[in-house]
Formats: structure tokens, sequence, C-alpha cells
């Protein structure tokens, strides 16, 4: 994580071969367990490695700036 905004993630590293990712309907989908002292809107800021496969390529990217925004009830 590059800036939590605020919120505590349980984790701040998360990889495919520990079981993190979970394909979803063709998406990718990856839960962040977090808490936050109170409620309302935060913005959690990574930086991501990934890669991006079919059949035949796979396109890899390093260091790609993520903001997930998060609505805290």
């Amino acid at each position: 994580m590059t800036d939590p905004g605020g919120l505590e993630p349980e984790r701040s590293e998360f990889k495919q071969s520990a079981g993190d990712f979970k394909a979803v309907d063709g998406a990718g989908v990856l839960a962040i367990p977090v808490a936050a002292p109170k409620a309302g809107k935060a913005v959690l800021k990574a930086s991501a490695d990934f890669s991006v496969c079919d059949e035949k390529t796979c396109h890899v990217f390093r260091g790609v700036a993520v903001e997930v925004p998060v609505d805290v009830q």
C-alpha cells in the first residue's frame, strides 16, 4: 500500500500463489479486508504488479498506481 487513506488493511501484500485472487465472470477479483476508525469515504492507494494472459500471450505490468474508493458504513 502506498497510502491506506486512514484505513487499516489486514495485509499489505497479495499473491496469486497464495490464492488471494479469484476469477469471477472473466474478471480477476481481490478482497482486501480493512478496518476503519470511523464511517465515511476513503481512498486506498497501492502500487500493483500483475499480468494479463490469454492462451498465446502474457502482458506484464509493474508499479501500476491503483486507487480503490471505499465507503465505510
